[in-house]
């Protein structure tokens, strides 16, 4: 498991079901878990982490995101931007890593449909960019989430919700 932070994102507040799922995960027989920093969007350190790992790189559940919700007349370009290095540069990344086609599987995951933000066009655009990327790959499929109440990125984006609709 990647994420900028590593392991110190588990500390941040909020994060206690991470916490807990981390833990539980880490002392499951016969499954290797490491939390690493590492930027995705990189693909110095994507190949890095890939070529540190002790077995073969199997799948890959891409999670990332980036929240810069606002309405789309008040995006600049790099409001609008930010989303697309998480979803696609990400992917890009990881395309100069390894060959996709080796790995069992590539789930693209994200939540901007279920959320229904008013201030989300640019995160849509970026994962429907990334489903584009992703539409040659037999292994690979995109999976639309269901929002988690209490989940840091849900509260972080209900937040946003609330002043997108003030705004407008």
């Amino acid at each position: 498991m990647t994420s900028r932070s590593g392991s110190s994102t588990l500390n941040r507040p909020r994060y206690e079901a991470g916490k807990r799922i981390a833990g539980y995960a880490k002392d499951l027989p016969g499954l290797n878990l490491r939390l690493e920093a590492c930027d995705g969007a990189s693909s110095k350190a994507m190949s890095d982490l890939i070529s540190s790992l002790s077995l073969p790189l199997a799948g890959v559940m891409l999670l990332s995101a980036s929240i810069n919700d606002r309405l789309f007349s008040a995006h600049d370009e790099d409001s609008w931007s930010s989303p697309f290095i998480s979803k696609v540069h990400v992917f890009k990344a990881l395309e100069a890593a390894c060959s996709l086609e080796s790995l069992d599987f590539i789930i693209a995951f994200s939540s901007a449909t279920i959320l229904g933000s008013l201030g989300q066009a640019n995160y849509a655009g970026a994962h429907s960019a990334l489903d584009y990327l992703l539409r040659t790959l037999p292994n690979a499929f995109s999976l639309v989430c269901p929002a988690t109440l209490d989940s840091p990125l849900f509260e972080a984006t209900n937040e946003l919700n609330t002043d997108v609709t003030r705004w407008s």
